[in-house]
């Protein structure tokens, strides 16, 4: 298997196990070049590293591929640090592993390139294209790779250099940034070599692609999403427009599972030339033996991935074949199996993050005020003259505000628009007044409506009126339009995880857009353990079962609260009583067998 950049292995060849944390530790006491202070400072760095990993330094395996991704994630937020902590802790544990062997020297200290790589590299006309390249150049020196031998095996050597010597927390965006800088030395740079490098796929395909279906399987497919998808114009009181209408998000999820059901149906041995029609995925005996086959590839557990095979086997029976057909009976059968069971509270991911600002008020305090300071990050970056990035930036301060006070679903959030699901009142020189967001936008299919408080609609008005048109396609009605295109708004998976790494550097707690519905709930349970109706409206919910998930969480940790300070208080009460006690009866120890009398 060729290196991906993302597996761990040694370079040199050699497997002797990386040293632990703790042997470290004791070893620094002997590298006497070193002053006290400096042994102090790097002691310091590696203790911070034992937080990190969050096991016993006697456990901490100094693997460069494993430290590496843990320290270039970091915020120092998370660890209550101050901002010029963070780095200084990071150079001393890289000055540790580079005094081991274990990582390499910066490349301003490394030995000098070869002629040829010295003579590209002097050829190279702007820095930026220099940085992203040097390095890559040194991993090709220091290998024997030619400037002429260059290729993608050179590509994926430097990506598991940097996963194994550099700390390098993303190789493969790495490698990717790399040979796009080769690519455009190509065709800027005189001289340089005629080689365009493309950058490896080293990513496995888990399911059969639909660009390798049979075409009379594939035109079916196709026939099954013009069937789903909303009636075309003339088309509504056909026969083809007839039938029930998915959402553009489900027909997705349903061609995904489609794939999965093509990919089980090769692998239990028959050829993908004779499949011609998705009725052939339908036959009760067939559906039965894909579903088998999903459960065991899934570990026998319940998942995400088993639940949608199952929803897409029935949600595509139900347009084949009657409702009262056999077909439809075994396809809602297994989906039905396949659905996880009921969940009785909120899951342990979403309880863990929720404890980061039960046991934090600190942390909940700094995520309200975070869009206020994103804001003024804005303005900044806007003196600066860099207008896109304020733009982003003020985008992201909006998208926070927007879930701190209603806490929307990522996929309304991003589909909000001026004048549609955003609306003023009194005209146009009115303020935000109001969230209008449909029931094809809300999971719940209930519609939401939803006041914009005053504070809300400054901020919004704000990013609408001085950071917006600073972005691309500002003339669209999309409240954060899509950088590419002014059809789409922005995507949901980008816009999400924009929203988490800020609250991350920023306030260092783990949180996802989903989890500001959670948030809100616990503080509106902190206020009113009772307003489980406030809650369920919240949520956008028709029934209580969700409100009372989190209420029982909190009644949970209040409870388990009042009976620590009970036993707290019981155990200091009983302290004296209670050793004068054990030491009455303390049994007698038994002599050694090297003293006892012959």
């Amino acid at each position: 298997m060729p290196l991906d950049g993302n597996r761990s292995t040694r370079l040199n060849g050699t497997s002797a196990p990386f040293p632990t944390l703790a042997q470290v530790l004791e070893q620094l006491e002997t590298w006497e070049d070193l002053s006290q202070r400096q042994r102090a400072c790097m002691r310091s760095a590696l203790n911070f590293l034992e937080r990190v990993m969050g096991l016993p330094a006697m456990l901490v395996t100094l693997d460069p591929a494993v430290v590496g991704p843990k320290l270039e994630g970091l915020s120092a937020a998370a660890y209550g640090l101050g901002a010029s902590s963070l780095p200084t802790y990071k150079v001393q544990i890289r000055a540790a592993l580079r005094r081991l062997g274990l990582i390499d020297l910066p490349v301003r200290l490394r030995g000098p390139l070869s002629l040829a790589w010295a003579l590209l590299r002097e050829r190279l006309p702007g820095h930026h294209l220099s940085l992203r390249l040097q390095d890559f150049m040194q991993v090709c020196d220091a290998n024997g790779i030619a400037p002429e031998e260059v290729n993608q095996a050179a590509l994926l050597l430097y990506a598991q250099t940097l996963r194994d010597r550099r700390l390098t927390r993303s190789p493969s965006v790495a490698r990717a940034k790399v040979a796009q800088a080769w690519n455009k030395a190509v065709t800027t740079v005189p001289d340089w070599p005629q080689i365009h490098l493309t950058n490896p796929v080293t990513r496995q395909l888990k399911t059969i692609p639909p660009s390798k279906w049979p075409p009379p399987f594939a035109e079916d497919v196709t026939l099954f999403v013009r069937q789903a998808s909303v009636p075309s114009d003339g088309e509504y009181f056909s026969e083809a427009g007839g039938g029930p209408v998915l959402q553009p998000a489900t027909i997705v999820s349903r061609l995904t599972g489609i794939r999965v059901a093509v990919t089980h149906f090769v692998a239990l041995g028959h050829p993908l030339e004779t499949l011609s029609s998705l009725s052939q995925l339908l036959v009760p005996s067939m559906m039965l033996k894909i579903m088998e086959r999903a459960w065991q590839a899934n570990g026998a557990r319940h998942t995400g991935d088993l639940k949608q095979l199952g929803d897409t086997l029935r949600c595509v029976a139900r347009f084949r074949h009657p409702e009262d057909s056999d077909v439809v009976k075994e396809a809602r059968r297994l989906a039905k199996r396949a659905a996880p069971p009921k969940q009785k509270g909120l899951s342990r991911r979403t309880e863990d993050r929720l404890v980061q600002f039960l046991d934090h008020p600190d942390r909940r305090a700094a995520l309200f005020q975070l869009p206020g300071v994103l804001m003024e990050d804005a303005q900044d970056q806007m003196k600066a003259s860099q207008g896109a990035r304020a733009a982003w930036t003020a985008a992201i301060a909006t998208a926070i505000a927007i879930e701190l006070r209603c806490p929307l679903r990522l996929r309304a959030l991003t589909h909000l628009r001026l004048g549609e699901e955003l609306v003023r009142t009194g005209g146009d020189g009115g303020r935000w007044s109001e969230f209008i967001i449909g029931e094809d936008l809300n999971k719940t299919k209930e519609p939401l409506r939803w006041p914009v408080a005053p504070q809300l609609s400054k901020v919004i008005d704000t990013y609408v009126t001085t950071f917006r048109p600073l972005a691309p396609h500002a003339a669209t009605r999309w409240l954060f339009p899509a950088r590419d295109t002014a059809h789409t708004p922005r995507a949901q998976g980008g816009l999400g995880r924009a929203i988490s790494e800020v609250i991350y550097r920023y306030v260092g707690a783990e949180m996802n857009t989903h989890l500001f519905r959670s948030f809100a709930a616990m503080l509106i349970l902190e206020d009113d353990p009772g307003a489980l109706d406030d809650l369920r409206r919240l949520l956008g919910h028709a029934g209580l079962d969700t409100a009372l998930r989190h209420y029982a969480f909190r009644q949970q940790r209040t409870a388990a609260a009042r009976v620590d300070a009970v036993l707290e208080r019981k155990a200091s009460e009983a302290k004296d009583t209670g050793r004068q006690a054990l030491e009455h009866w303390r049994p007698r120890r038994r002599p050694s067998a090297g003293r006892r009398k012959p």
